[in-house]
């Protein structure tokens, strides 16, 4: 989320999750074997697990991890077999958040970039291993704080969708996504401040006429160049004085950056050069004032 802006529960977001939790839901402990889960679990159940124990959890965290659950598998955006998974983590998030942060009664109390970093040395300490590529090995712990922050700020954030700096495609009327998937979230918090604005009047053009799929793809396009011009001229707040030269940097960059996943080389320019051409037909006063076709070339593409 942005830094300036924070999200917090407020009576009538928590009379929701109280209505969500009434009946089953209040218990701490669920049996996924009650009928309640029937229509969650697949027929063939392979998991040792039977049990999914919240009791750990501080009061207020612990609703708001049961609340995502709840809407996430009623969302059939996460599997049953996954809220498993993820609820062997309990104990230990459950001692981490009593040591580090006693106080608190909500995920959006927390700096999320700071605790996901005391969360990895936490979990360090404890003797989760690392691999080769200084990552945890299990990866859910770090997925259940993650995903479980990001839902409830979402949750609690009132703001309309676009001023958002994360937007959840559901809600933004005429959207094209796929209702079976997970990932409906668009996240801006990586792309640099100063460019922001001009990320989000585009995406905002073209969530309504392209597919999720693809603008996951122009996220991700913006993300790389404007993160790259904006190291190159950390002053730069438009990209008027953009150059040829400057595009040949970011083209040598770019190979080198994406030789691992050069399946998605082309798209990604082929989305850059579209956002080029938009914004100068749009005249949008951040575009740059040479034209796109002589900033990318016919050649620059694979």
């Amino acid at each position: 989320m942005s830094t300036a802006y924070r999200p917090v529960p407020t009576p009538a977001k928590w009379r929701e999750i109280e209505e969500t939790m009434a009946g089953y839901w209040e218990k701490d402990r669920w049996d996924i074997t009650d009928p309640i889960f029937d229509e969650f679990r697949s027929e063939r159940w392979t998991l040792p697990n039977k049990t999914i124990d919240f009791s750990r959890l501080q009061p207020g965290i612990r609703e708001e991890v049961k609340f995502f659950f709840v809407r996430r598998l009623r969302e059939h955006t996460l599997r049953l077999r996954t809220v498993v998974v993820y609820g062997v983590c309990f104990a230990r998030l459950a001692d981490f958040l009593k040591r580090v942060y006693p106080g608190i009664e909500s995920f959006t109390d927390l700096e999320i970039e700071r605790v996901m970093i005391r969360w990895r040395s936490y979990l360090v300490e404890q003797g989760v291993s690392v691999n080769k590529k200084g990552r945890l090995s299990s990866t859910q712990y770090e997925a259940l704080l993650q995903q479980v922050y990001q839902f409830m700020a979402n949750f609690y954030d009132d703001r309309e969708e676009f001023e958002k700096d994360v937007w959840d495609v559901r809600k933004i009327p005429g959207a094209k996504y796929t209702q079976n998937k997970a990932d409906y979230l668009l996240s801006f918090e990586d792309i640099p401040l100063p460019f922001q604005p001009l990320a989000k009047r585009y995406l905002k053009i073209r969530v309504g006429i392209r597919s999720q799929a693809q603008c996951r793809i122009d996220l991700m396009s913006l993300r790389l160049f404007l993160c790259f011009i904006h190291e190159q001229y950390p002053h730069w707040q438009d990209l008027k004085k953009l150059s040829r030269k400057d595009m040949e940097s970011y083209l040598a960059w770019y190979r080198s950056y994406t030789e691992e996943w050069r399946e998605k080389h082309y798209d990604y320019l082929v989305s850059l050069r579209n956002f080029f051409d938009y914004i100068q037909r749009a005249e949008y006063p951040e575009a740059p004032e040479k034209p796109h076709f002589s900033l990318l070339f016919k050649e620059d593409f694979p």
